[in-house]
């Protein structure tokens, strides 16, 4: 994937890399792209990204499925938006992908499709057989494409409407007047009309 981005004219990519058994082919592709590659080995779950770049940027993973979902959420999450990112294209379980895509009223539907589609657009891509891997995965994959919308508005702070989104989803059976209730002690001392904001937005959309 790496070479590929190089070869499709990208100016620079900055890879993320745990596995240090990749590190003598990453230092073979840099070489062969006059540093257009740089290599940081790390955790990305770890790492702040933000530090290396110049946004903005587009986000190409293929993500662990033990850390993609919290990958996701944490780039959709950032104190200031627009974010440094303008897409994220990652990979993830078909499963989960299509949770990310769930329209309002389906079964899908949930706290990981309001926090993407809240102010991006998503869409699948492609699909990925387990033939394509070596050793081959149980699973089939899914390429998810997440292009923010930076002319989105929301009195909503990002981290209240995440804290909110996973408690509201996760009491599903409860009165919308009851939710605020199962909320951390710091999402209280926000404002009423960030609470309101919240609270009216997401079961509007959850069909509560």
């Amino acid at each position: 994937m790496t070479r590929a981005l190089l070869n499709s004219g990208a100016k620079k990519v900055l890879a993320i890399e745990r596995d240090e058994r990749l590190i003598p082919a990453l230092n073979q592709i840099k070489d062969h792209f006059d540093n257009r590659l740089e290599v940081k080995y790390a955790d990305a779950l770890n790492e702040n990204i933000e530090a290396y770049l110049n946004g903005p940027v587009k986000v190409v993973a293929n993500l662990p499925y033990n850390i993609g979902t919290e990958l996701l959420v944490r780039w959709l999450t950032p104190s200031v938006w627009p974010p440094y990112w303008e897409s994220l294209t990652l990979m993830f379980q078909k499963e989960v992908a299509k949770r990310i895509v769930a329209t309002p009223g389906s079964k899908a539907y949930g706290r990981l499709a309001l926090l993407v589609q809240w102010r991006c657009d998503a869409k699948i891509v492609m699909e990925i057989s387990p033939q394509a891997f070596t050793p081959p995965p149980k699973v089939t994959s899914a390429v998810v494409h997440i292009p923010e919308r930076s002319s989105q508005e929301d009195c909503c702070h990002a981290r209240i409407k995440s804290l909110w989104t996973l408690s509201a989803i996760s009491s599903m059976a409860m009165r919308c007047k009851n939710s605020n209730g199962n909320l951390s002690p710091s999402v209280h001392t926000s404002t009423k009309s960030d609470i309101s904001c919240c609270t009216y937005r997401t079961f509007k959309k959850t069909k509560v």
